[in-house]
């Protein structure tokens, strides 16, 4: 895929709570991204990809325990809806 635009929609920090990183504080950004899909090769970790219209890509994920409000969250800023 080749990203033609994308937009930030904010960042997210955590702390591990057990393994190896544990205590460890993670902030990651959240975008949305415009993207061109082109012929795909699968290798390395990933072996496939799944295309859904993005208004049933929520229904296609499992969300962490109490985080699901904020997905939804974000994935409405994205759509614009």
């Amino acid at each position: 895929m080749l990203v033609e635009d994308a937009l930030l929609l904010g960042f997210v920090q955590g702390t591990c709570t057990r393994g190896p990183e544990e205590g460890l504080v993670l902030v990651r950004s959240v975008w949305r991204a415009d993207v061109a899909v082109r012929v795909w090769e699968p290798r390395h970790e990933i072996r496939c990809r799944n295309f859904v219209p993005q208004n049933d890509a929520l229904e296609q994920l499992s969300f962490p325990e109490g985080l699901r409000p904020i997905y939804f969250r974000w994935f409405h800023e994205a759509l614009g809806t």
